[in-house]
């Protein structure tokens, strides 16, 4: 598969950062998903979601990525978010039992609801009060 390359745009919804993921998620363009999402954790962002709605494919490296992801953000007391909407993608976290870890959403928006204007781990707003 030379040649072969993933595209991500990252877009803001509210306290959310969503990578929009478009190709396949493989041995060859993990790393430059990789490179994306640990640039939002640099930049400061903890609560992502993963959108694989333009990604038909994925292998182990890219899935080996994705939980590399959850460790890190965890790590920071963040949360990541997953929009895995076709069967045969949902069906790859099933088989490694990666359904118990991450909650799978079939669209944006059901993340994006399911998650929340802020997550629970959310640290207290300037003024002390929990967000």
């Amino acid at each position: 598969m030379d040649g072969v390359q993933i595209g991500t745009r990252v877009s803001i919804h509210g306290d959310w950062s969503v990578t929009h993921v478009v190709g396949d998620l493989d041995m060859a363009s993990a790393p430059a998903l990789r490179a994306t999402v640990l640039q939002q954790l640099d930049d400061g962002w903890t609560h992502l979601v993963l959108d694989l709605t333009g990604s038909d494919f994925i292998d182990s490296s890219g899935v080996g990525v994705i939980v590399g992801f959850l460790r890190r953000i965890r790590s920071r007391a963040g949360r990541l978010e997953l929009v895995v909407p076709l069967p045969e993608q949902r069906r790859i976290f099933e088989l490694c039992e990666l359904d118990r870890i991450f909650t799978l959403h079939a669209d944006l928006d059901a993340a994006i609801a399911a998650a929340g204007p802020s997550a629970p781990v959310a640290a207290p707003a300037a003024d002390g009060n929990t967000p």
